[in-house]
């Protein structure tokens, strides 16, 4: 692993409104140990990082890390991580409202962006702002059910799907996290398209998937019987979207794979026949 000072990325901004500029300072990260991609920075707590030290970290995730970053021995309370979501907001746009959907996990009251997950139970009153009483579980359980389908990416059900996500383990729950078991696993989906033969990705840039919300919610009740079950009025609300299967990364230019097993209802023609635009056509068996 090589420490690097300078990630100085040229500025670069997509339509989804991501933005590097160029920038130097003294931080140092590394390349994640034992993994493909992601970069960790140890010895700075985020919250009080520089301008210079934020542009530095944000241009070794897209320079190095693949999207991925790694930050160990953060000391935040809810308040900081949402003010450290506004921070990474300059780069990935303002942090998106939580909207509790049926069988979810409350919100907190301090902060709109935060939701909890795992299994674990309130030990006192309105732990964390969750409105919890003592014993009732305040994260949602998601057991694994279906290994392949676990696969997924946040939100892409939705017209404008989220571009990042933000996932912070607190300390101060000491035995809220097993000592074994219980990861979060990711995968590159730009070293998936780049480890494709020519015919393969010209065969799938010329096509999209439908990604469902409906589709998404029964596999969670799938997985959790005890889940309150959506309606049919609740489903229709939230109708099917279709994205091409092949994206191209607005700041590093990079062309990934775009899919979800988790809520992907089938595979189709693109409309304009390219990638990059979205739209439907006719299935195509997959």
């Amino acid at each position: 692993s090589g420490g690097c000072n300078d990630a100085s990325p040229s500025t670069a901004v997509g339509t989804s409104g991501i933005a590097t500029e160029a920038g130097s300072s003294n931080v140092t990260y590394s390349r994640l140990p034992n993994s493909p991609f992601g970069i960790e920075v140890r010895g700075l707590q985020l919250l009080h990082a520089t301008d210079d030290e934020f542009r530095s970290i944000v241009g070794g995730m897209f320079s190095v890390g693949h999207g991925m970053l790694v930050a160990r021995d953060q000391r935040l309370a809810p308040r900081d991580v949402q003010t450290l979501l506004g921070r990474f907001g300059r780069y990935f746009g303002a942090p998106v409202p939580y909207v509790r959907w049926p069988g979810q996990s409350p919100g907190l009251r301090c902060c709109h962006s935060l939701s909890l997950l795992g299994n674990y139970r309130a030990r006192e009153e309105d732990e964390l702002g969750t409105g919890a009483k003592v014993g009732e579980r305040i994260g949602e359980f998601k057991p694994a059910v279906e290994e392949l389908r676990e696969w997924h990416m946040d939100n892409s059900f939705m017209p404008h799907p989220q571009v990042a996500i933000s996932l912070y383990a607190p300390s101060n729950l000491t035995d809220a996290l097993p000592s074994e078991g219980g990861e979060t696993a990711f995968a590159s989906l730009v070293s998936a398209y780049e480890a494709l033969s020519p015919q393969e990705a010209s065969t799938l840039a010329s096509l999209s998937s439908v990604h469902s919300w409906c589709e998404f919610m029964r596999f969670l009740e799938m997985r959790d019987p005890s889940r309150r079950k959506v309606t049919n009025a609740e489903c229709e609300a939230k109708p099917e979207v279709t994205w091409p299967l092949v994206r191209t990364h607005p700041v590093t230019q990079r062309r990934s794979l775009f899919f979800n097993p988790k809520n992907g209802l089938r595979v189709v023609a693109s409309a304009d026949g390219r990638s990059g635009g979205s739209g439907g056509g006719g299935n195509v068996d997959a």
